[in-house]
């Protein structure tokens, strides 16, 4: 069953972290994200989708912040203006959308994500 992505809020907030690759961070739990989102699922234009639902109090690694992006209708380039995440080892497995094999890497907010001791790793 696909999880219900939906806030309640007009405005939604920001949290900078300035995280950077290698550092450990929690995923912030699916309840505190949804309290981040306006109706539409959003985080100042940024989607949460149901596929990043399963990283939900899960710790990873950050791989690299994404500062540009291709954007695949016209193939022009976009300079991203707030901070995009990705994670490793967090990737779109399909499950929500057809089971597509791309396995693509979801962006994150730093709002949705909590830095962590490096010590605390992933299992602690």
């Amino acid at each position: 069953r696909v999880p219900f992505i939906g806030g309640t809020l007009t405005k939604t907030p920001r949290e900078l972290l300035n995280l950077r690759p290698g550092e450990w961070v929690e995923v912030k739990s699916y309840e505190e994200i949804l309290a981040t989102l306006d109706k539409k699922g959003k985080n100042r234009g940024m989607t949460f989708d149901s596929e990043m639902v399963k990283y939900c109090g899960t710790r990873c690694r950050v791989r690299q912040r994404v500062e540009r992006i291709v954007d695949e209708p016209t193939g022009r380039m976009m300079v991203l203006p707030n901070d995009c995440i990705i994670l490793e080892g967090a990737t779109c497995t399909g499950e929500y959308h057809g089971f597509c094999p791309r396995a693509i890497y979801p962006f994150w907010r730093e709002i949705w994500l909590r830095r962590v001791d490096e010590a605390q790793g992933p299992g602690a």
